[in-house]
């Protein structure tokens, strides 16, 4: 799925926030692709190897967690950047827990957001 703006895979299930995130990624010309669910969500990230994947902890189908540990483990999406983003995460306790490569707490200014996709897609 490679195309001149970064594709970014989005799982969460909150519609409000996919549909206010949808806007601002689209403003800042990435290419937003939102799954509400897990399996879904792995489904999705395995066929179109996203530039970068942002995964909530908690949703149907498949914990966000176990995606995240399900993702890096396979050779073929390991290399993809993972940015966690939940309300639900103790940072000390996940970030030793998790393999992803950023860790974002909700709520969470937009431009901290911003930031972290940036930074995260400059080391790849």
């Amino acid at each position: 799925m490679k195309q001149n703006h970064p594709c970014i895979v989005l799982v969460d299930d909150d519609q409000c926030l996919t549909s206010i995130l949808e806007l601002v990624m689209a403003k800042e010309g990435y290419d937003l692709v939102v799954v509400h669910d897990g399996i879904n969500g792995l489904k999705k990230i395995r066929e179109s190897h996203p530039d970068l994947a942002i995964l909530d902890a908690m949703l149907p189908g498949l914990d966000g967690r176990d995606l995240c540990r399900m993702l890096k483990g396979d050779p073929k999406t390991a290399n993809i950047p993972l940015i966690m983003f939940s309300c639900l995460m103790d940072l000390d306790t996940v970030e030793n827990d998790l393999p992803a490569d950023a860790f974002i707490t909700k709520p969470a200014p937009v431009t901290h957001l911003l930031e972290t996709i940036r930074d995260s897609l400059a080391r790849v």
